[in-house]
This record gives structure tokens, sequence and C-alpha cells, in this order.
């Protein structure tokens, strides 16, 4: 009839719903690409394994920032007292002197230990470049500029797990998984003594 407004065609609804699942198709091999799988293998047992925090030597300014960085990632934190924020220093090579960072209040740790955070320093403040949990850390040697970060975690049972994280840009990611189990079936004396631990890719188990 005259001055009637024409309907959309269904053609159109079915070319867009088509075109949606074309740019689906390329873009989910590459979100699967960016997810690098975790390497089968093992690595060594770091020697220099923190299980105590010492405490990163900053000037006010300096824990002002790293307060504001922690708080914009956890706003809770910010009426919990400092004594719930365990800190270290850690060499990042290129990247500077960064800081890591241990939630210990309770209310944040679970069996297999508490939130850890790495930071770096930027001119503007503390930029997160890992988020993980744990209780222990280590820095290591790496193939990239960067060093590595290794932090372990409980597991259970007499054992505990080792996370090795790469850097690949932006942030820590994981790359590789290993258990460490007692090989009395007791905690030992000391997990970083490979004489007192088997040592197994994580979900061989």
């Amino acid at each position: 009839m005259p001055g009637r407004t024409s309907r959309p065609c269904v053609p159109a609804k079915v070319n867009f719903l088509a075109m949606r699942l074309f740019a689906c198709a390329i873009l989910l091999p590459l979100l699967l690409f960016a997810l690098a799988p975790e390497s089968a293998a093992t690595f060594p047992i770091p020697a220099d394994m923190h299980d105590t925090w010492s405490g990163a030597k900053l000037s006010e300014a300096g824990k002002q920032l790293l307060q504001k960085a922690v708080n914009a990632d956890l706003p809770d934190l910010q009426e919990e007292s400092e004594s719930t924020v365990d800190t270290a220093e850690i060499a990042l090579g290129p990247l500077g002197k960064g800081v890591i960072v241990r939630l210990s209040r309770s209310v944040f740790c679970g069996t297999g230990g508490c939130p850890i955070y790495a930071y770096v320093r930027e001119k503007t403040g503390y930029r997160k470049v890992l988020s993980s949990f744990g209780w222990a850390f280590a820095v290591v040697g790496s193939h990239g500029a960067a060093p590595d970060l290794v932090l372990a975690g409980n597991a259970g049972g007499a054992r505990i797990t080792l996370h090795l994280f790469h850097y690949d840009g932006k942030t820590f990611s994981k790359r590789a998984c290993e258990m460490l189990a007692s090989k009395t079936g007791d905690t030992p004396s000391s997990w970083w003594d490979p004489s007192q631990v088997n040592i197994e890719p994580c979900g061989q188990q």
C-alpha cells in the first residue's frame, strides 16, 4: 500500500549472523594460541626459594604508591591493617626493581596459600604484572630478557606445588607446574632439598 514503511528483509539478518559466526571462527584460534599450555616437563627446584618476607625498603612516597596499587586490585583491603600485607623486593632485569606482595590475613588465604601479586614501578606508580596464590617465591633465570618467577603453594598430603611464570611482555603467565612430594610421607625439613622430595609434573599423581 502507498506510504507503508517497508520492513527489513530477513536475508540481511541472516548475513549479519553469518558475519558474526565468521568473526568468532577467526578469533577463537587466536585466543587459544594466546593461552599457551603449561609445559609437561619439570624444572629444577630454585636454590633461593624465599618463604620468609623481608619487607620492601621503600620511601614513604613509594609505600603510598604501592598501597594505592594494591587497594585498586582489592578495595576491601583499604580498611585492613598494613600488617596483613607482606612484601619483598625482587630484581626483574629490564623491568627494574619490583615488589612482590602477599596478603597474609586469614580471610584472604586458603589451604593452598595466600594471594600473591607482583608489581613493577613506572612513572605514574606501580603496575601489576603477576596475580596468583601461594606462600613462597623465587626469581630464576630465563631465556627471555626478564627473569622467571616461581611460586610455591600447598597441595595437602605432604605435597606442595611449584608454578613457573614467564614474562610475556605485559604480565607473568604460568608456563609450567610441578608437584613436590615428601619421600617419607612427613613434612620434610626443607621442601627445597631435592634429596627429600620426589618431583613430578602436575596432574600425573
